[in-house]
């Protein structure tokens, strides 16, 4: 029943995420102004719509006794996929109706809202920043190899000894750097997750005796 419910729920979500797509895309029609912010966006919400059609919510699986459902990759997919849904939520309901605002364009005699770019600009990055972490989400839940380093980006690190012995021994040992994404545990509710991955070091701060480095290019996670 347990099992059965979660499906369904699933199956809520994804439609739900596609219905609030394609009314944003419907909606972005109406605008007359910033056409490159637009563009961008546009852009943003098919790499979303591919990410819905090829993400597979549904673990058919039995659940096995060491996994609990926090720990179960696709579980966090799914968590994460809740949070963007929330997100297209607020920016369709932020969009102006074509109902009450705008001006009649001269020859087609509808309705242009005029958007504020900088509001949007913000609004599409935050969903890009979704995009990404959901493909690279997608990416490693959906890979046999990646699923044990997955379980250990779940786990809280020691910030005092093993926490610093891992950034150093990664340092020492290998030509690139092993990056702590502080976006990731924003995202998923708790400061004591990390996603490992390699690329470059940007600058960072120095927080619980470890370096908290801003995410940079991602290559994959690390084993």
């Amino acid at each position: 029943m347990e099992c059965a419910a979660a499906t369904i729920a699933s199956i809520e979500l994804s439609n739900s995420i596609h219905r609030l797509l394609t009314k944003v895309t419907l909606n972005l029609e109406s605008f007359s102004n910033a056409p490159e912010t637009l563009e961008r966006l546009r852009s943003e919400l098919w790499a979303i719509e591919k990410l819905h059609i090829s993400s597979d919510f549904f673990d058919r699986r039995p659940k096995r006794n060491t996994y609990s459902a926090r720990k179960d990759p696709k579980s966090a997919l799914l968590q994460l996929a809740k949070e963007l849904a929330a997100e297209l939520q607020d920016l369709k309901d932020g969009l102006p109706s074509t109902k009450t605002s705008g001006h009649l364009a001269p020859h087609h005699g509808r309705l242009l809202i005029k958007l504020d770019k900088s509001k949007l600009s913000e609004r599409i990055n935050k969903i890009a920043d979704y995009r990404e972490y959901w493909a690279r989400l997608l990416d490693v839940s959906q890979s046999p190899v990646s699923v044990k380093d997955f379980l250990q980006w779940l786990s809280p690190p020691d910030f005092f000894s093993r926490h610093e012995t891992l950034l150093q021994s990664a340092a020492s040992s290998s030509s690139s750097w092993v990056l702590e994404s502080n976006v990731l545990k924003e995202w998923v509710g708790s400061p004591g997750k990390t996603l490992w991955c390699t690329g470059r070091p940007l600058p960072s701060t120095n927080s619980h005796g470890s370096w908290h480095r801003k995410i940079g290019p991602m290559v994959g996670v690390l084993t």
